[in-house]
């Protein structure tokens, strides 16, 4: 990413942006429809940045594309009120040997980047912008009919071979690297899974080893209870009550941290779900109905038992 300004001062406070080198058929290639403006042109030669050593302070201005999330991250409320504005970027070393302030003119706005799998603006980016300098592009896209996908692999494949001949030629499908990427969170989620599985699994053995305990040493108690004329029903609600209070008190300590980390981590994401309360209400009704199974036929016991038998050697 590079900072980008509307202010022509090479000490104005500048606003990161992802650039990305393009090519004329980009927005065409990528099905990436203009909301106002115009697309690169090849009868335009401003639109073109040369290479860096043929740019001066004369130079420009030059033509750019730019997204709505970076038309309003520079103060406007929509790209096509960008269109025939100007911004400029300030480049110096390491970039180039010397420091130039380069302005460039939009003339195309399209909207957010839908393909993209991470949220950038996470990391700070700020919106996106496009210049047509295809010299300094990383990758070629190409866009193939599925009706004649094998034989548009043969032409790429043999016309790469005729142009470099001793390179060779490495081709990725765009939705095998959006799977490759989503591989790595779709793994952090099933992990997530599993650790939340065996979470329950050990909380519900100590809830039974809890409830063992507690209704072992309560036993006076209920006998007590029960001479008084409490009836089991009642005694199994006191006692399930009181093993509810603790899991409440423990859920209404882990949803405030639940929450932010949650939107945390769907913040990562270009496409998210909203984080809303309802998972939270089925963590709370899941883990209440754990506990219920892990401590009922404990409290039931304590609660069914003769006060004799608990009492007579008081």
């Amino acid at each position: 990413s590079i900072g980008f300004t509307r202010e022509p001062d090479p000490n104005a406070t500048t606003l990161e942006m992802a650039r990305h080198w393009v090519d004329y058929e980009y927005t065409e290639t990528m099905s990436q429809p203009l909301l106002a403006g115009r697309d690169f042109s090849r009868e335009r030669s401003t639109d073109r940045v040369p290479p860096y050593a043929e740019l001066t302070a004369a130079s420009g201005p030059y033509s750019i594309i730019i997204d709505d999330q970076a038309a309003q991250s520079l103060g406007w409320e929509s790209a096509e009120q960008a269109i025939g504005e100007s911004v400029y970027w300030h480049v110096g070393p390491p970039t180039i040997d010397r420091d130039l302030l380069l302005e460039y003119v939009v003339i195309g706005a399209m909207s957010e980047r839908k393909y993209e799998f991470i949220d950038f603006a996470a990391f700070g980016v700020q919106g996106h912008i496009y210049i047509l300098k295809p010299d300094s592009a990383n990758y070629m896209i190409v866009k193939a009919s599925r009706d004649n996908l094998n034989e548009a692999l043969q032409h790429i494949e043999s016309t790469w071979a005729a142009l470099m001949p001793d390179v060779p030629l490495r081709r990725e499908f765009v939705d095998d690297l959006f799977y490759n990427t989503y591989g790595i969170f779709q793994s952090v989620s099933v992990s997530i899974g599993a650790l939340s599985i065996f979470g329950f699994f050990v909380a519900s053995i100590g809830l039974l080893g809890n409830a063992t305990f507690i209704t072992n040493i309560r036993q006076k108690e209920v006998g007590i209870r029960k001479v008084m004329g409490a009836s089991s029903g009642n005694l199994l609600r006191m006692l399930l009550l009181d093993f509810a209070k603790p899991i409440l008190i423990a859920n209404a300590l882990a949803w405030p941290l639940g929450y932010i980390m949650a939107n945390a981590y769907v913040s990562l994401f270009a496409a998210r779900a909203e984080v809303t309360f309802v998972p939270f209400i089925v963590s709370l009704l899941l883990s209440a109905a754990i506990a219920f199974a892990a401590v009922f036929s404990q409290s039931w016991k304590s609660a069914r038992v003769r006060p004799a038998m608990v009492l007579r050697y008081e």
